[in-house]
């Protein structure tokens, strides 16, 4: 922790003026409460994803979206039990719904075409495939606004079918290298999706 760091957040004195300087910025805690205090040092910010999406309900989120996350986490934690579970089960042990209301997650991850564009309407896939790097024009185009857990699958299939393999001699043995991989193609995905 930086001696700056330090300083602030055992500041105890309304009073006490306290600055923070790095390269060209600076700024300065005046009269904030050590949890303001270490919420503007720490940059810390409310999770978008675990909000509260007003007005949408568990009839607004694609039931075929649902039964593949419900499927994946059987397959992931080997837990056949979870075939049992409701929709809303699902929704609520993977706190994707708070106290019957459905969250931003949910939305994005579960959400009727309809319901996305009409709450995150920002939230879409633009697949564009070019045969050359150099080309500004797009050979392909894909617009997707659907629940990630159907988007990924389409990427990767509309990336498979222009796949190609380069073969590789290894003594008598042909082995098919290809120029993209489905587990980083997916790790590429779930990072763009995460963090944006």
């Amino acid at each position: 922790m930086t001696e700056y760091l330090q300083k602030l957040l055992s500041a105890k004195s309304e009073n006490e003026t306290l600055e923070f300087k790095e390269a060209k910025n600076s700024f300065s805690v005046m009269g904030n409460d050590d949890e303001q205090q270490r919420a503007i040092l720490l940059e810390e910010e409310e999770d978008y994803t675990a909000q509260i999406c007003p007005g949408v309900t568990i009839t607004d989120l694609d039931t075929s979206a649902i039964q593949i996350l419900k499927q994946r986490w059987i397959e992931k934690s080997q837990n056949k039990e979870i075939a049992r579970y409701s929709n809303e089960d699902v929704l609520r042990k993977l706190l994707l719904i708070r106290t019957n209301k459905v969250t931003n997650a949910a939305v994005l991850l579960l959400g009727s075409d309809v319901c996305i564009a009409l709450q995150i309407p920002q939230a879409e896939f633009i697949f564009e495939w070019r045969v050359k790097d150099e080309a500004i024009d797009f050979d392909l185009r894909k617009n997707l606004r659907k629940p990630f857990v159907m988007a990924i699958d389409e990427i990767w299939e509309l990336i498979n079918a222009r796949n190609y393999r380069v073969a590789k001699n290894k003594g008598f043995v042909e082995v098919d290298i290809w120029a993209y991989h489905r587990d980083s193609i997916r790790e590429g995905l779930l990072n763009a999706f995460a963090q944006d």
